[in-house]
């Protein structure tokens, strides 16, 4: 990850006849380079974090209970092996209901 700011400080808004700032190009182009960086950046990494979660969950599994498809696992790729439709609350309650998070 770089140390260095992508954007560069001197990149400032232009103001209008009227007073009111519009954004210049140079703005425009600090906001498309900042979205650019973030999904370069941000994106590879939660998903890396979601994919060690997951082999932590499927190492806990029995060999002959495995929630993810393990060869698509190993090529970072997240498969459920079946649907679930139960319900399997940290609570005990064992039935949906509306105010549960999906």
């Amino acid at each position: 990850m770089p140390t260095q700011s992508l954007l560069h400080s001197d990149d400032t808004d232009a103001e209008d006849s009227d007073g009111a700032e519009q954004p210049s190009n140079n703005s425009i182009q600090k906001d498309t380079r900042r979205e650019e960086f973030r999904q370069s950046v941000l994106v590879p990494r939660k998903m890396a974090e979601l994919i060690v979660h997951v082999k932590a969950v499927q190492q806990s599994c029995p060999a002959n209970d495995q929630l993810f498809d393990q060869d698509a696992l190993d090529k970072l790729k997240i498969i459920r092996k079946e649907d679930c439709d139960g319900v399997k609350c940290e609570c005990t309650n064992n039935k949906a209901t509306d105010s549960m998070v999906g």
